[in-house]
């Protein structure tokens, strides 16, 4: 990872003594650059650090931040920094987090002084290949995603609420291994179905964009039923 040298860095809040001096310095919608922008600033300080893009796609903006429900766009927190993903590309396909986020080369932007302040996940791309089962059974793995994927999100005990997906893509998923021979975690690189979702419930946050289903057998086996926190009554 590439950070910012803080101290090196003007601080708008550091002069502020009451919260007027705070909204008046708060980021707004209308100082973000365009897509564009945010791209070429970005670009910009790759080439001039000699960063190679081979092994990744076009950027893209993350903006979960954007994602505030219940809140005016007026009252959004804007965040001082946006970032920008280079999504990893192997054999033309994308690799997704078990959360459904995009793995990748990520860029942080400072909006205040419009360049860079950030670069994380700067790896090598060199990988073994192996050989494992593959399940083919649909039925079973449509029951997978119907349960939430391998990634599941649990609301509160006795709530049950829906979301609907859309066609898969065959892409790949992350997985982490920890080999204790070595003491060093091992990532892995899976075939995985990305299912979209298409339509989050109407009430609570939901923060996942894709489910993902592993199609490792072993991997699926695994993940079929995962054990979860169970609420204990107080004083238990």
């Amino acid at each position: 990872s590439i950070d910012a040298y803080w101290p090196r860095w003007p601080q708008s809040y550091n002069e502020c003594a009451d919260d007027r001096c705070i909204e008046e310095n708060r980021i707004k919608f209308s100082d973000i650059p365009s897509d564009e922008e945010l791209i070429r600033i970005a670009n910009q300080f790759i080439a001039e650090h000699g960063i190679s893009l081979k092994s990744y796609g076009q950027p893209e903006e993350e903006n979960d931040w954007r994602n505030q429900p219940g809140i005016l766009e007026t009252q959004i927190y804007v965040p001082d920094s946006i970032s920008l993903i280079y999504p990893l590309l192997i054999d033309g396909k994308s690799v997704y987090e078990q959360n459904g986020t995009k793995l990748g080369l990520r860029v942080g932007i400072n909006i205040r002084e419009k360049r860079v302040s950030g670069m994380y996940n700067l790896s090598l791309q060199e990988y073994e290949s192996s050989m494992y089962d593959a399940e083919t059974d649909f039925s079973r793995i449509l029951e997978f995603a119907e349960k939430g994927g391998v990634n599941r999100y649990y609301w509160n005990e006795g709530q049950t609420k829906k979301v609907e997906i859309g066609t898969p893509a065959q892409e790949y998923m992350v997985v982490w291994r920890y080999d204790r021979d070595n003491q060093m975690n091992k990532m892995l690189i899976i075939p995985a179905l990305i299912f979209p979702i298409t339509k989050t419930p109407a009430e609570g946050y939901y923060y996942q964009k894709n489910i993902i289903v592993p199609l490792a057998k072993e991997l699926l086996e695994e993940n079929e039923n995962p054990p979860y926190p169970v609420p204990l009554l107080k004083g238990q």
